[in-house]
């Protein structure tokens, strides 16, 4: 179940992100449990990917294999690239840091002199709307400015590869829709375009921002659908999508294709025993991300 499209550059573009059969498995014998089984998943260069699905099904587990993060039981993840750089759902900064010193932090680390990285830093905040806000700490900004304070993080290395773990859920719709702008810009508005990997909950979120959406088969243990290739030019605005064809006909498969998969899904009952997932039962977020 692939949606028609032309070819894009990043289709032509070498892999970047390379899964052979991933497997993960937690705990040993009679107790272990298998979330991940038999992942293959081939992301190029410059391609945006988002992997999405239901809460539960396995994506952040995913993501954290796919990152280096945690090593798959099984099979083989082929990074091709350095540098990668990562977003989570919490801003994740310090404390006792200013939101300067927190986008400083990573080239710090790297060796780059104080000069460089706190004009480094102030681009970033400049450039995630953020102007004037470098000398504040973590607790004297919105919950929107602290993901926004994390974006500018993230690249603040040029990153070649960028892991994103459902960052802007927690967020309300406004800023929400001008912190996935801000990433859309930042992605692909360079000379050299970053290989995103990115999980989500949000069919339009997803639609917005990737080039593949790549649904997650719920287990476990969770495995990979089809992809379905969204075609249109990025960035993109939700205005454009809520008419456009290509994201209708895209919007329709990844929902059909993650209904199918929750509803193939066992769930327990009071007693123990296995019992159907009823299919009024929301799969995934369908609302404006």
């Amino acid at each position: 179940m692939t949606a028609t499209v032309e070819h894009r550059p990043a289709q032509l573009a070498p892999p970047a992100v390379v899964l052979r059969e991933v497997g993960k498995t937690f705990g040993t014998g009679p107790d272990a449990v298998t979330a991940l089984r038999d992942i293959k998943l081939t992301v190029r260069a410059g391609e945006f990917v988002c992997l999405i699905g239901a809460s539960g099904c396995g994506k952040s587990t995913l993501l954290n294999v796919v990152a280096g993060l945690e090593e798959p039981t099984t099979g083989e993840v082929d990074l091709r690239t350095a540098r990668p750089s990562f977003m989570f759902q919490e801003s994740a900064l310090l404390p006792w840091l200013t939101a300067g010193r927190n986008v400083e932090l990573p080239l710090q680390l790297s060796g780059v002199g104080r000069r460089e990285r706190r004009e480094r830093a102030e681009s970033l905040l400049s450039l995630v709307r953020l102007d004037g806000q470098g000398r504040k700490r973590p607790h004297e900004l919105s919950g929107g400015m602290r993901q926004r304070v994390s974006l500018a993080r993230a690249f603040a290395t040029e990153p070649r590869v960028l892991f994103l773990d459902e960052p802007f859920g927690a967020l309300d719709a406004l800023t929400r829709d001008t912190l996935q702008q801000d990433l859309a810009q930042l992605c692909a508005g360079r000379e050299r375009p970053v290989t995103t990997v990115m999980i989500t909950n949000s069919v339009e979120e997803a639609i917005l921002l990737s080039d593949r959406i790549v649904p997650i088969v719920t287990g476990p243990p969770a495995s990979l659908g089809s992809p379905i290739v969204v075609e249109l030019e990025r960035p993109r605005t939700l205005a454009q999508l809520a008419h456009d064809e290509q994201a209708t006909h895209a919007r329709a498969h990844v929902v059909a294709a993650l209904t199918a998969s929750m509803q193939r899904r066992p769930r327990t009952s009071s007693t123990g025993a296995p019992t159907a997932l009823s299919a009024a039962e929301p799969a995934v977020s369908g609302k404006p991300a």
